[in-house]
């Protein structure tokens, strides 16, 4: 038989709940902490500069509604409060579906739990920042192509450089 394993998932969307139903299913003990405050997602240099909005009223209750009925969720908020009194912390396994839950995780990191994934402050700023994440990996990895990149203030603009150039292109918003 297979050892069962504990889990704690913190999550904002809920992209990794699938894997959270999965893991219990399996029948292996899984605590999952959604992000209530957003303001709990944004590096300090983004708080800094303005960049936090409160989240939409109706968009943070759908956003709760995920998965409920399903799995028993909790605010990362209060989780991270909660491990504080677990004993044992190197028997879980700490997972996130984004690097924007990098403050719990890096909380729980803190707290004496080290297995899992564990995206730091600086992961998040790479992944909001692609400039500096390709001149890290320039200065890094040797040999690896890095791919050009455009950057647009509105829909026009990126359709209008589309419309001028013979190559191809991936649109990201």
């Amino acid at each position: 038989a297979v050892e069962k394993m504990k889990f704690i998932i913190f999550t904002y969307e809920g992209y990794i709940l699938p894997v959270a139903k999965k893991l219990m299913d399996e029948g292996n003990e899984v605590i999952v902490g959604m992000v209530d405050n957003t303001k709990n997602l944004f590096t300090d240099e983004q708080l800094k500069n303005g960049a936090y909005k409160k989240e939409d009223p109706e968009k943070k209750a759908l956003r709760w509604k995920v998965y409920d009925g399903i799995l028993e969720k909790h605010t990362a908020e209060d989780l991270i409060k909660d491990m504080k009194n677990l004993k044992n912390k190197d028997e879980y396994f700490i997972l996130s579906d984004s690097n924007n839950c990098f403050r719990f995780c890096q909380q729980a990191y803190d707290m004496g739990f080290h297995n899992g994934y564990f995206p730091t402050e600086e992961d998040r700023d790479f992944e909001e920042n692609r400039m500096m994440a390709k001149e890290f990996v320039k200065a890094n990895y040797e040999g690896i192509e890095m791919q050009e990149v455009q950057e647009y203030k509105s829909v026009d603009d990126a359709k209008e450089f589309l419309q001028d150039t013979e190559k191809r292109w991936v649109v990201k918003s």
